[in-house]
Formats: structure tokens, C-alpha cells, sequence
């Protein structure tokens, strides 16, 4: 973890929202598989670095002590900013009434949702990634503050963020899906037409990276240097947004400015 630290500090990432997700692994090379690490063991980590690391936690949202099972949650991590939902490994459906219940307890904890969207996915139930589902969730739970995961990676995640005045998406796109067709391979799932269509506001940007992850060839596939660690990968999504040819303002709301005000910082 410190080495990890080290390297997003020296890419110019000064703060890093920790996304929990317990109970899942895969293997994604021989010999090598990713596991979700639990709550307890994350909030171990952020706090041996607590000016760098914020933590959102996980809880199954459809199980039947979803809420008791929060409220524990929050009072063992009062620092805790938000949770991690994702409807295809955790197997719920977003729209069904015990999730509605779940997150709008969370709301009224005042805690924010990242929740995994879209048309890609490594295992799980995939159907239940797809957007009409959080666009119900959303219509359901107006007052909840959600952050959609990849969103701009499946065409119709826009179009529900637009529609919820208190919905964003992020930009995370490329560590962990280097399966994708070529056509799709993009770093950021981002460009100045979604910034036009949504506003700054409404995008946050994100890496779905991890201490595992040193290189993929949807990050690293027109680098020469074939071993690109943290501190490149990180460098290379921040470049992405600092390219764009859209505003400084929107730059600095979409890199800083929407988290700062969703975190409270």
C-alpha cells in the first residue's frame, strides 16, 4: 500500500476514494486473481493513510439486514463517505423494493452510491448492469446522491444521467477491461460531446484502478514501455481530461471540483 501511495501522489493524485466490494474474485491471468477485499481490511489500509485514502464500504443492499447491517457499518467508520453497489456480483435488481429501501436508508445517512452500470462485466448477473434498472432506482430514490460507474461506456448511461438532477457518472473505463473490442478501447470514457450534453458537473472522475493493477493493453497498448506501473497509468487518465478541449472550469469541476463537494472535503 505505501508504494501505491507513493505513486499516485507522484502522478498528482492527492486524494483516493477506496470502492469496497467484498466476497468475489477472479482469475484474470494464470496464477493471478483479483479478490474483493472486505470492509474491515480497507478501513485498516485508509487508516495508515488517512490525508490520501476515503473510504465507501459495502453492503448487499437486497439482504434482509441490509439497513442494521449499514447502520454497523457507519458507526465502526464514521469517516465512511459512501458505499460501492454492483448489481451483477452483488445479484440484485436495482429497482426492486428492498434495494429502493436499502438506498434510500443510505440517503438518509447521508452517504453517497457509486453503482457499477453498463453493458460490459467480468461475471455476476449482467443484465442486472443494465441502465433501465438504475433509471428506476433513481426515479425511486430521488433525494440519493448516485455516481453511475463507466458511464459514459454504454450509450444510454448518459441519457439517465441527464434525467436525475442528482445523478453523476464517472469516467473509469480501461484498467481492468482489456477485453473489450478494439473499437471500444478508449482510457476515459469521456470526450467534449459528454461534457457539452451532461456539463461538468455532472461527470466525476474515476480510474477503477488498484494496487493489483499494474498494466493492461487497453492502458498501456501504444506505450513502448510495456511495464507501465501505477504512477504512469495514473498520469495517462489525468492527461486524458487535460486534453480535452473544453474549458479550464470544466476541467478542474470534473477532476476536483465534484468531489470536493460530494465528499464534503
Amino acid at each position: 500500500m505505501p508504494g501505491y501511495v507513493e505513486s499516485l501522489r507522484a502522478a498528482g493524485v492527492t486524494k483516493n476514494v477506496v470502492l469496497v466490494l467484498e466476497d468475489w474474485s477472479r482469475e484474470v491471468s494464470p496464477g493471478v486473481t483479483w479478490r474483493g477485499a472486505g470492509n474491515d481490511y480497507t478501513a485498516e489500509c485508509i487508516d495508515a493513510h488517512p490525508d490520501h485514502f476515503l473510504l465507501f464500504g459495502a453492503v448487499p443492499p437486497q439482504s434482509d439486514d441490509a439497513s442494521e447491517r449499514l447502520e454497523d457499518l457507519v458507526e465502526r467508520y464514521p469517516t465512511m463517505k459512501g458505499l460501492k453497489l454492483h448489481p451483477a456480483i452483488q445479484g440484485f435488481d436495482p429497482s426492486s423494493a428492498p434495494v429502493i429501501r436499502f438506498v434510500r436508508k443510505a440517503a438518509d445517512l447521508g452517504l453517497t452510491m457509486v453503482i457499477h452500470t453498463g453493458d460490459v462485466g467480468w461475471v455476476g448477473r449482467l443484465a442486472y448492469n443494465h441502465p433501465y434498472y438504475v433509471d428506476e432506482l433513481a426515479a425511486a430514490v430521488p433525494e440519493a446522491q448516485l455516481i453511475f460507474a463507466h458511464g459514459g461506456a454504454t450509450p444510454l448511461i448518459p441519457w439517465v444521467v441527464a434525467r436525475h438532477p442528482n445523478v453523476r457518472m464517472d469516467t473509469a473505463y480501461a484498467p481492468n477491461w482489456p477485453s473489450l473490442p478494439p473499437q471500444r478501447w478508449r482510457f476515459q470514457c469521456i470526450d467534449e460531446d459528454l461534457v457539452d450534453f451532461l456539463g461538468a458537473r455532472k461527470i466525476v472522475y474515476g480510474t477503477d484502478m488498484n494496487p493489483d493493477v499494474t498494466a493492461h493493453p487497453t492502458q498501456i497498448r501504444e506505450l513502448e514501455d510495456q511495464t507501465a506501473n501505477i504512477e504512469t497509468i495514473a498520469r495517462l487518465g489525468l492527461e486524458v481530461i487535460e486534453k480535452l478541449k473544453i474549458s479550464d472550469k470544466d476541467k478542474y469541476q470534473i477532476l476536483e471540483g465534484n468531489a470536493i463537494e460530494i465528499l464534503g472535503l
